[in-house]
This record gives structure tokens, C-alpha cells and sequence, in this order.
């Protein structure tokens, strides 16, 4: 992990996604991780997380899901239920 910081994207390990993301990061110090299925996504990041909240976390979520996206698309904090 590079300073405790993790982008996850849906995707398998080398997906199309981590791929594009990894190269649209440059040289931002950040682990790009791949989470599997995008209906996953929710429980991928909280189990990435458990035990060492110090981790920061961003999540990408692709436009495929199952609602329409925002009107005003903004960055929202996921906090566990």
C-alpha cells in the first residue's frame, strides 16, 4: 500500500478499469486495488478498511448502476451501516 491510500475500482485484478486508472493516476502516490463485482463494492471497501481506519479510501463506481447517477455528481463519504 503507497502512504495509506487506495483507489478501488470494480473490475477483476487487471481489469480494463485498474488499467486505465492506474495510467490516468500518473504519478499521484496512490495503490489503484481491484474489487470484483460492482454489487460487492460496499463490502469489498468496508472489509478493505476494517481494523485500520487510518487507510484512506476512494471508491470509483461506474455509471452501470442501478440507478439513475445525480443530477450534480459529487464525492460522498460511504459510511458502514
Amino acid at each position: 500500500m503507497i502512504a495509506g491510500k487506495v483507489l478501488i475500482c470494480e473490475g477483476a485484478p487487471g481489469s480494463i478499469d485498474a488499467q486505465i486508472l492506474n495510467v490516468v493516476r500518473g504519478a499521484i502516490p496512490v495503490q489503484v486495488v481491484s474489487a470484483g463485482s460492482k454489487y460487492g463494492m460496499q463490502a469489498f471497501v468496508h472489509g478493505y478498511i476494517r481494523g485500520d481506519r487510518s487507510i484512506k479510501v476512494l471508491a470509483v463506481r461506474d455509471r452501470d448502476f442501478d440507478y439513475d447517477p445525480p443530477a450534480h455528481p459529487n464525492l460522498f463519504e460511504d459510511t458502514p451501516q
